[in-house]
């Protein structure tokens, strides 16, 4: 049995719900989790998380509970790789 690395589960998952665009607060409203929960496993200071909270957490998310765990990697197009912030154009000048 492969033990879990909850901080590397939390980066995954932080780093998955980034990409999305999903705010902390708005993921813990769709998987019926206690925002602070949701902090705390981000965090990796959730060890006992359980299967059925990771499957509401990936299902929201759209990936594998195997790639939040690290266990595979992640797809082509990876869902667990934040997105980069794109260059804000400079404002016009006024003459």
């Amino acid at each position: 049995m492969q033990d879990i690395d909850f901080v590397m589960l939390g980066n995954r998952l932080a780093a998955a719900r980034r990409y999305r665009g999903i705010r902390q607060y708005e993921l813990a409203e769709q998987t019926g989790m206690h925002p602070v929960t949701l902090s705390r496993l981000e965090h990796g200071n959730l060890p006992g998380v359980t299967v059925a909270v990771l499957a509401r957490v990936a299902r929201a998310l759209d990936v594998s509970i195997d790639e939040l765990l690290g266990w595979q990697p992640p797809r082509a197009t990876p869902p667990l790789q934040p997105k980069r912030p794109r260059a804000r154009k400079a404002a016009p000048v006024a003459s």
